[in-house]
């Protein structure tokens, strides 16, 4: 019952009232049932009152969540996002924290505000673009890039975690491979999965038109020993991040393959999840469960072959071109 809130491209020259108003009985269709409808005019409105308590400094960067939304406003060429435009991806991101606080407005807007905060403390918008940015005149911001550059690539060197394939609704697949860990630095750990994530969420955006918020998570763990467990402290600091600031980004979490030995890993760091995200994680092993499971979920061709033998993602790991080559929207090995 939890719709999307969509609102609809209209002129520029309407006024912000008109754009709301319009945006709304377009999505409310005669079609849905009465309940949705009401409940659609409950977030609506709900989640525009967050965003009217937002400075317009918070305004643009709860906008900034999509990514399209997010290049539209940093480029030099084209026009700039409307006003319709930054209401519309300012209030999905409410709408996740409202979610996720079930329906509790003043807590959703705090944990909002601070997600907020977190993203520029962070530097969300300088990790997703220091791959394709240029050398400047600015050398401090040329310098805060290659710093992002050096120490991702050193963090994701191995192809520990990218992003490759899809499932059927076009939601981008978070692929991970805990065996291939190659440092523990806390900071730099957060980071390239933040990195992985941000991009994993762009490519859901641009394949499905901005239908889908979400990514499908699996976690290839054949070949894991205890020597590639991080620890637990950096493992919980990476599931509060999720937890308080990607609300409702988590579609599917497939642990799969898992040797005996994670168990009792699992056991350790299955109380930093929260409930919601704990009912999605699933053990998957054996072929023929990955059939039974993975079925309907994802398709063969978008598919590496840990999750079908004859999977068709079979294109041989390149770090440097999934970071410097392909766009920051796209997968690796994508057609």
């Amino acid at each position: 019952l939890l719709i999307s809130l969509e609102l609809k491209t209209i002129h520029e020259t309407m006024t912000v009232a008109n754009v709301e108003e319009t945006a709304f009985k377009e999505q409310s269709s005669p079609t849905k049932p009465s309940s949705e409808s009401a409940l659609e005019d409950q977030y609506y409105k709900v989640c525009h009152e967050m965003v009217l308590n937002l400075t317009q400094d918070e305004k643009e960067h709860a906008a900034r969540t999509s990514y399209k939304y997010f290049m539209l406003s940093i480029s030099q060429t084209g026009s700039k996002p409307s006003e319709a435009e930054q209401l519309k991806c300012a209030m999905a991101m409410a709408k996740r924290h409202l979610i996720a606080e079930n329906g509790d407005q003043e807590c959703a807007l705090k944990k909002m505000k601070n997600t907020i905060q977190y993203r520029k403390d962070i530097n969300v918008d300088g990790i997703r673009r220091a791959f394709y940015e240029k050398e400047g005149p600015d050398e401090e911001k040329n310098k805060e890039y290659q710093h992002i550059r050096n120490n991702l690539e050193h963090q994701m060197s191995t192809g520990i975690v990218h992003v490759r394939g899809y499932d059927t609704r076009k939601a981008a697949n978070y692929i991970a491979f805990p065996r291939l860990k190659i440092s523990d630095d806390p900071e730099w750990y957060i980071k390239a999965n933040i990195y992985t994530l941000e991009r994993a969420l762009a490519c859901s955006e641009r394949a499905s038109e901005g239908e889908v918020e979400k990514v499908c998570c699996f976690f290839d763990y054949s070949g894991y020993k205890s020597k590639h467990s991080p620890p637990v402290t950096l493992i919980r600091d990476l599931f509060f991040c999720l937890r308080d600031h990607y609300p409702e980004r988590m579609k599917h979490v497939f642990i799969v393959d898992a040797p005996v030995i994670f168990r009792s890993f699992w056991y350790l760091i299955r109380p930093f999840l929260d409930p919601v995200t704990k009912s999605k994680v699933k053990f998957v092993a054996g072929e023929v469960q990955k059939q039974e499971v993975f079925a309907g979920i994802i398709n063969k061709d978008q598919a590496m072959n840990f999750m079908y033998p004859d999977g068709g993602k079979t294109k041989e790991m390149n770090v440097m071109e999934f970071l410097y080559d392909i766009p920051y929207d796209h997968a690796f090995d994508e057609d």
